[in-house]
């Protein structure tokens, strides 16, 4: 659910995440896959920066809603050493634009224009963001992100989301909506 923003506060979100169609996993023995879709618990997301003024870029931050569970992980096949883990964390995703090729776009820089587009791509770096600029009441201050850990070992969420707007149709499913928006106000 959007909640939106307000002068000097960033844009916020409630949700659940869903992952699949490319899932792995490293460590975990062989042969050993997720159980797909991977489901988060409800989380708060917010429009925070990489650093202090103008300089930086836009970024997404996802935690829990309440606790520190953000997801719990399943496994199957033959190989797996653990069939089951629990994923605990914070993770900040880099908000870039869809140049609708299948590749990455350009990072969101700040100031921006508000270029507004039909989609937007998240981005999870390989090298997980450690800390963020949130600005709250007007005013900035650095964030260290919890860090992501399965069963207490430090992990890492990498890939590449598509963003676009939805709206539920007569029957109550969800329909992407054909319209240009910002991830900024």
């Amino acid at each position: 659910m959007l909640l939106g923003s307000k002068a000097g506060n960033p844009g916020t979100n409630d949700e659940v995440i869903e992952f699949f169609g490319a899932c792995s996993v490293t460590g975990n023995g062989t042969p050993c896959t997720p159980v797909e879709p991977i489901v988060t618990t409800n989380v708060k997301s917010e429009l925070v920066e990489t650093e202090k003024g103008a300089s930086g870029s836009l970024l997404t931050e996802f935690k829990p809603e309440k606790g520190s569970k953000f997801t719990g992980i399943g496994f199957t096949g033959a190989g797996c050493t653990l069939k089951e883990i629990a994923v605990e964390g914070e993770v900040a995703a880099q908000v870039r634009t869809d140049p609708n090729n299948g590749e990455l776009g350009e990072l969101v820089t700040l100031p921006n224009t508000k270029k507004e587009a039909h989609s937007w791509l998240l981005a999870l770096p390989a090298a997980p963001i450690k800390t963020v600029w949130l600005i709250k009441e007007g005013t900035g201050s650095q964030v260290t992100l919890k860090e992501l850990k399965a069963n207490t070992e430090p992990a890492t969420l990498e890939g590449t989301t598509l963003v676009l707007l939805a709206k539920k149709n007569s029957e109550g499913k969800f329909e992407s909506e054909e319209v240009n928006w910002s991830p900024l106000p």
